[in-house]
């Protein structure tokens, strides 16, 4: 479990990301797939999302895009975690990592 500020967060992100799949990925009539995945190691949360899209420029989009600066900004200001963006001609993978705030152990 994480704190509910934790997951409206993560949940904003995983939105922006896969709208971003949504808008760009993939060309007109282009089938594709996209996998989203999460799980805990340690302390940290680990999430995912990865297309087989038809992949971008990482040097000139991470400086335009106002949707990935959003992305960035959260992971590193709301989560102070870490983000990573692998994209080429197979697809694009985003991962982010950031640790999980303990919940109080008394519930009510």
């Amino acid at each position: 479990m994480i704190q509910s500020e934790q997951m409206v967060t993560v949940s904003l992100i995983v939105n922006e990301l896969v709208q971003n799949v949504f808008d760009h990925a993939f060309k007109a009539e282009q089938k594709g797939s996209v996998l989203i995945r999460g799980y805990e190691k340690q302390r940290l949360i680990y999430i995912s999302v990865e297309d087989n899209g038809n992949g971008y420029d990482l040097k000139a989009t991470n400086t335009d895009s106002l949707g990935l600066m959003i992305v960035s900004s959260y992971v590193k200001d709301k989560l102070k975690g870490k983000i990573k963006i692998e994209s080429n001609e197979q697809g694009t993978k985003t991962c982010f990592y950031f640790e999980k705030n303990i919940i109080d152990a008394v519930r009510r």
